[in-house]
């Protein structure tokens, strides 16, 4: 969960929103387009600042202006604009949930680059971008080997100001690869350069970096000390979206310490601030932390009223109409919800995806039962048939024989009846033989 703190603090130094509304300024990009049609270079960099107020909030009008803007660029073979293009307009790709269309773009600007030796900045720039995407797919290996070379780049051109936003990324890959000891020596290393930069968010992001792996290795009072020198930074520069990220890590802190009444107070101030900036992930993170230690607290009642709070929360993000709606309230100068909005496309898509794969599986696995079961049914059937056709055979072979055997039984008796007529009519009589033998006794 810290670790998500740190990839949307992040964020908060890289890009910003204005105070028009997104479709004044889809009416203002559209208008301009139609209105220049051959642009020159300060004609473009005005459109392209225009469109970069859409990426978060309105990503689809965006990514059809930067079609627009490549198209003129291409026709007027404004190669740096085309870089410039295909890199910016990875944002709003990546927000709709294309992370496959984003990297293709970036690798394409990467492309050109390569062939083009002015575009340095621009490179590290794209390798960056590319890092970050892969922090977000959580593949840290591969961010790990962009950014190095984003810092590798930066480090030799002297931009300072990259190279600790590249530090700092390095930090979260290795954070997220249970580096901790890695992980804190790049972040320290970004917080070396943002401290002569002067006190602003980079430098309390770098803190609360810091804060977060220093608790998470059993060092409280580390956490706690660059965790209330964030809280002095964004409490300076009036962030209070800043101060919620703040305010639930230093609760965190005094919770591990078991001072949970001071824990209670921090926990209470991020949801405050969160309902006052109208920010819903600070708020349900905030209002489960109220609710695990107001338990701990055994307030019962108050525990049931922040769960109740995280969940109707949790629930409202899944609305598509109420993130954009919110979007629109809680970032003014402060923030986007690139995070927010991404997990949120994610989720559907995967339960859309399981959803989809069930019904393919019990589908399948039905027609599978059903044409075994036919097979079964006919394979009876057909040995049935067979059995009946070998058991008619056999009866009628019987049948045969036994006619057969009756007209023999019938030829055998009359020949014998014959033989004995022959014998009857061949033998003398019983009479004959007594008449015989009388005559020869009275001899």
């Amino acid at each position: 969960m810290k670790n998500y703190f740190s990839k949307i603090f992040l964020s908060i130094c890289l890009f910003y929103v204005t105070n028009l509304s997104s479709q004044n300024y889809a009416d203002s990009v559209s208008l301009f387009l139609s209105e220049h049609p051959q642009l020159d270079s300060a004609q473009f960099f005005k459109a392209m600042s225009l469109n970069m107020n859409l990426i978060y909030d309105a990503p689809k009008v965006a990514i059809a202006n930067y079609e627009i803007l490549k198209a003129i660029a291409t026709k007027q073979n404004y190669k740096d604009g085309i870089i410039w293009i295909l890199k910016d307009s990875s944002i709003p790709l990546q927000n709709t949930g294309n992370i496959n269309a984003s990297l293709e773009s970036l690798f394409k600007a990467l492309t050109l680059c390569d062939t083009s030796k002015s575009n340095i900045k621009s490179k590290a720039a794209i390798l960056n971008n590319i890092g970050n995407i892969y922090i977000e797919t959580e593949e840290y290996s591969k961010a790990i080997t962009y950014l190095n070379e984003a810092a590798f780049i930066n480090k030799q051109k002297n931009y300072l100001n990259y190279l600790s936003i590249n530090y700092n990324n390095l930090g979260l890959c290795y954070k997220g690869l249970n580096q901790n000891e890695r992980a804190l020596y790049y972040h320290k290393k970004a917080m070396e350069i943002r401290l002569k930069k002067g006190k602003n968010e980079n430098l309390a992001q770098s803190y609360l970096n810091i804060s977060e792996l220093y608790l998470g290795n059993g060092y409280n009072d580390s956490a706690l000390y660059y965790g209330h020198l964030a809280e002095q930074i964004c409490d300076s520069v009036k962030s209070d979206f800043g101060l919620s990220f703040v305010y639930t890590s230093l609760g965190s802190i005094y919770e591990k310490q078991n001072k949970l009444n001071i824990a209670l107070d921090y926990y209470q101030k991020s949801f405050n601030l969160s309902k006052k900036i109208n920010h819903a992930e600070t708020l349900i993170n905030s209002s489960l932390c109220l609710y695990n230690i107001n338990k701990k607290l055994l307030n019962y009642k108050d525990a049931m009223f922040f769960q109740e709070v995280y969940y109707k929360t949790k629930d409202s993000i899944f609305n598509l109409e109420t993130t954009k709606k919110t979007l629109s309230l809680e970032y003014q100068n402060e923030l986007n919800n690139r995070k927010i909005e991404q997990e949120k496309k994610d989720l559907v898509s995967k339960r859309d995806k399981e959803q989809q794969k069930s019904i393919k599986n019990i589908f399948i696995s039905g027609f599978g039962i059903m044409l075994l079961l036919s097979l079964i049914i006919l394979n009876g059937y057909r040995n049935k048939k067979k059995a009946n056709k070998i058991i008619a055979a056999q009866k009628e072979k019987t049948e045969q024989q036994k006619i057969l055997l009756e007209e023999k039984q019938k030829e055998i008796i009359g020949s014998i009846h014959y033989a004995k007529r022959i014998q009857q009519s061949l033998l003398p009589t019983e009479k004959y033989i007594d008449k015989s033998i009388t005559r020869l006794t009275k001899k």
